[in-house]
């Protein structure tokens, strides 16, 4: 229960960091844009699979905090690379499915999710060799792109980010 309040905490603290008109002028920092939230037109079964995806990065980001903030190098590591390769959808679906998800998938969300299992290496790395302050940027980078997101395409889900 600690671990899920000191989570919600630091989102807290980290969401007025965020410049929630666009662009950052080029400092890496994932940003809210003011455009209107749309909704992913997914076919059940490949929402299913996002949904599941989701559910388990989800408990990997809370374990991945809690490892960070013991500074447990070797968990914080292992999480890291989990979060890193967790591509449930590439995994289980039929060629033919992942070229229909590909016509399906805006650009936008493609680059969120490829920039936040790119972030996911780049903590792994941090992790290994112990730059924790350097890992915990990491990760509030990826909280950051979780919730734009969330915003901009799972509103019915998590109405609570709407506008954001």
């Amino acid at each position: 229960m600690r671990l899920v309040s000191f989570f919600v905490l630091l989102l807290l603290a980290l969401l007025p960091m965020c410049d929630h008109h666009g662009h950052d002028g080029g400092h890496g920092h994932t940003t809210f844009s003011g455009e209107r939230p749309e909704q992913l037109a997914l076919p059940e079964n490949l929402r299913a699979l996002l949904r599941e995806e989701m559910g388990l990065l989800e408990r990997d980001m809370q374990a991945l905090l809690g490892a960070l903030v013991r500074g447990d190098r070797d968990r914080s590591q292992k999480l890291a690379a989990r979060i890193r390769g967790s591509y449930i959808l590439e995994q289980r679906l039929s060629q033919g499915e992942l070229e229909e998800l590909g016509r399906l998938l805006p650009e936008d969300f493609v680059e969120l999710d490829s920039g936040f299992h790119e972030s996911a290496g780049r903590l792994e790395e941090a992790a290994r060799a112990g730059r924790f302050g350097d890992a915990i940027d990491l990760y509030a980078s990826m909280s950051r792109a979780c919730v734009q997101c969330h915003s901009q395409y799972a509103t019915e889900r998590f109405p609570g980010l709407r506008g954001q």
